[in-house]
């Protein structure tokens, strides 16, 4: 029973670089791309902002997780059992 949880572990560790490099990519190239862009109609606004900064927060908060740093694992119960990270995946 231990070695299966050993290998969700494994697993879940995996998926947490994914999300680590696909909110960091999506940040990064949203503002490569999409924001000097002179081709877009609409305004860069306050949105786009909180759309990159979103994108940053969390990038920096699943690497964290990856790192498994101390003061998450107290404040952030959750990210420390297969089974609560990943329902805040799927949420």
């Amino acid at each position: 029973m231990e070695n299966a949880a050993n290998k969700c572990g494994v697993v879940a560790r995996f998926f947490d670089f994914i999300f680590v490099g696909g909110f960091a990519a999506l940040a990064i190239l949203y503002c490569i791309l999409w924001l000097p862009n002179p081709a877009n109609k609409s305004k860069i606004g306050t949105a786009d902002y909180v759309l990159v900064g979103y994108w940053i927060f969390f990038a920096l908060f699943m690497l964290g997780v990856v790192l498994r740093l101390e003061v998450m694992l107290i404040n952030f119960g959750f990210i420390d059992h297969v089974l609560y990270k990943s329902l805040f995946y799927v949420l």
